[in-house]
């Protein structure tokens, strides 16, 4: 570090240290929330994605009146006026840094009146290193490891648990949209709608060995180019190991193409934070091609499934045009947040050419169930009227299964999103 960066660094910490205690002394009881980064510069992808994530857990749990974000070259730091005991706040604060997979690697600081409370004042053990477990402010006073190691340790355990919370959280995604009852002839915990063949047992084993490819695809998108190739071949990976888990039914073939597609470009735009609307337009451009040369092809084989024969008898381009026109059966109205899970289903169903319908029907049908479901929606809804109007799609034998597996990818957007815009520091909004 030069001496112009220490001297920038001192400055912008006297500079937060005076904006703190001002906050602080404000109210009788704060915390404070900030990453710890080793060396220079303190703002970064990692620490962006730290406090994102502390931030929606500390709204998740504690109640507060006001929150500000501190914007410094020492390290941004969100500081929040609680209602409650500092000490027990202490406590609990300890308790997250200590047994949470990446407490080490942020401070939460509580302020009685403006005055910090240690651990000390608690007589609790100090902090450990991250590397070798002695007291930090010992290894940091001896500098026993270099900056570059601490910074490269802190970044590879925050991505490394990002890419599992995300994973985990496609897997969440799907057993959301598995519970939702009554759902047009769906699956659900309360029974198997039209499907003779599928049981609740068997969504849930698919989706726990689909959760490692879920992270393979999330992985892929660590990289500044996204590779296709890569994309297919986990994805076939996935198909194999879902069909051999269920006894080759088909839980989830939507869900892979879907999400194998969503995530590489999703991840991406995370780890360089941009919008979820520059992540749709990524994808766009780089899976319309691909998707136009399967189309081409099409034309000149036979079809060698059904979403094929779609294509080549009605011109539907199914869940392959869905995806490379950029999901617009969910993002032409998403997000309407006032809506519930029942009418977000018929929101996507009632603009997806869902070929699965086509499958069991006929492509007449399919458009009369859109038709149907679009004035559903000019309704107030009515759960009497939607749960008579679910069981009228049993009884016609209509599924509109890629309709479910869009639906649980706007459950995965709606749990995650967050990482992807800016802080949220409204004091009465719970994630």
């Amino acid at each position: 570090m030069t001496k112009d960066i220490e001297s920038r660094l001192i400055q912008a910490k006297d500079q937060r240290n005076h904006q703190l205690h001002a906050l602080t002394t404000q109210s009788p009881v704060c915390l404070t929330l900030k990453a710890n980064q080793p060396g220079w510069p303190k703002n970064t992808i990692t620490t962006a994605i730290l406090l994102k994530l502390f931030n929606h857990l500390i709204r998740a749990i504690f109640s507060f009146t006001a929150c500000q974000q501190i914007q410094s070259e020492a390290g941004d730091t969100i500081v929040y006026t609680i209602t409650g005991k500092a000490k027990q706040l202490k406590k609990q604060t300890v308790y997250f840094e200590n047994h949470h997979p990446l407490g080490r690697y942020i401070d939460l600081d509580v302020y009685d009146h403006g005055t910090p409370i240690t651990r000390e004042d608690l007589n609790m053990a100090r902090r450990k290193c991250y590397l070798c477990h002695d007291p930090a402010h010992q290894c940091a006073v001896l500098k026993r490891h270099s900056i570059n190691t601490l910074r490269e340790h802190v970044s590879h355990h925050v991505i490394d648990y990002l890419k599992h919370y995300l994973a985990e959280s496609v897997a969440t995604a799907l057993r959301k949209e598995l519970a939702l009852y009554p759902k047009l002839g769906l699956v659900s915990f309360r029974d198997s709608g039209i499907h003779d063949d599928m049981h609740y047992r068997h969504f849930l084993t698919s989706i726990r060995v689909l959760t490692p490819f879920f992270y393979d695809f999330i992985q892929q998108g660590e990289n500044h180019s996204i590779s296709l190739e890569p994309l297919r071949t986990i994805g076939k990976l996935a198909e194999s190991a879902m069909f051999e888990a269920t006894k080759n039914i088909n839980t989830h073939k939507g869900a892979i193409f879907i999400f194998g597609a969503f995530l590489p470009y999703y991840t991406k735009a995370i780890f360089q934070q941009t919008t979820l609307k520059h992540c749709l337009s990524e994808l766009k451009h780089d899976i319309q091609p691909m998707i136009a040369s399967d189309f081409k092809n099409m034309n000149q084989q036979k079809p060698r499934s059904f979403g094929e024969y779609c294509y080549k008898e009605y011109q539907l381009g199914g869940i392959r045009e869905e995806v490379s026109n950029g999901f617009p059966s969910l993002f032409s109205w998403y997000p309407k947040k006032y809506d519930n899970d029942y009418q977000k289903l018929l929101h996507i169903a009632s603009t997806l050419d869902d070929t699965t319908i086509i499958k069991r029907t006929s492509i007449e049908v399919l458009r009369q169930f859109q038709n149907s479901a679009k004035d559903f929606l000019e309704q107030p809804f009515n759960f009497e009227a939607y749960k008579a109007y679910s069981n009228d799609c049993k009884a016609r034998f209509i599924s509109p299964g890629g309709s479910a597996d869009l639906l649980a990818l706007l459950h995965f957007i709606e749990a995650t999103d967050y990482i992807l815009k800016p802080l949220d520091l409204s004091s009465n909004s719970r994630p």
